[in-house]
């Protein structure tokens, strides 16, 4: 899958990582619980894209409640250490991504609050939502004044 940033690049989710988000996905009649994780992949060199590599699962430790997830960092850490060890410092944190309830999902009030915190921190991240049909993505922007998250569009790969 892959996504327009709204400077210049494209961000790529890759197959594995779509595959494990999409195994927590909310049934919208149904009563799963939020889950989530974090985003793990690397920024292109000498470009703006951006490969989503693989991420986290929900762990033992996290918190998953029907319309809330937090993420327990015990429980994420130790695979996103790993990952940077076996690729040699080129696979790093990008982002968060959790689930929602809902057909067309937005980030809520603590969504955004959350996002502004980690974005503070970073100049650039990524977010994933999921709905119970499909995910929106959003690239966190560390500006000067305040962090800014714009929703980026979905674009279908070029035939060759």
């Amino acid at each position: 899958m892959i996504f327009q940033r709204n400077t210049s690049g494209k961000v790529l989710i890759k197959p594995e990582a779509l595959q494990k988000m999409e195994l927590y996905k909310q049934s919208f009649w149904g009563d799963e619980p939020e889950s989530g994780g974090i985003l793990m992949g690397r920024w292109l060199k000498d470009s703006n894209d951006v490969i989503i590599d693989d991420v986290t699962v929900p762990g033992p430790h996290d918190k998953q409640k029907r319309y809330r997830f937090f993420r327990f960092r015990g429980d994420h850490e130790p695979f996103l250490h790993q990952a940077w060890e076996d690729s040699d410092g080129s696979i790093d944190y990008l982002g968060e991504w959790h689930t929602h309830p809902y057909l067309s999902p937005q980030p809520s009030r603590v969504d955004r609050r959350v996002w502004r915190n980690l974005v503070t921190q970073h100049s650039s991240l990524f977010f994933i939502i999921w709905g119970y049909r499909n995910l929106h993505l959003w690239e966190g922007i560390q500006s000067n004044e305040k962090p800014e998250f714009k929703q980026l569009k979905h674009i279908k790969p070029q035939v060759l």
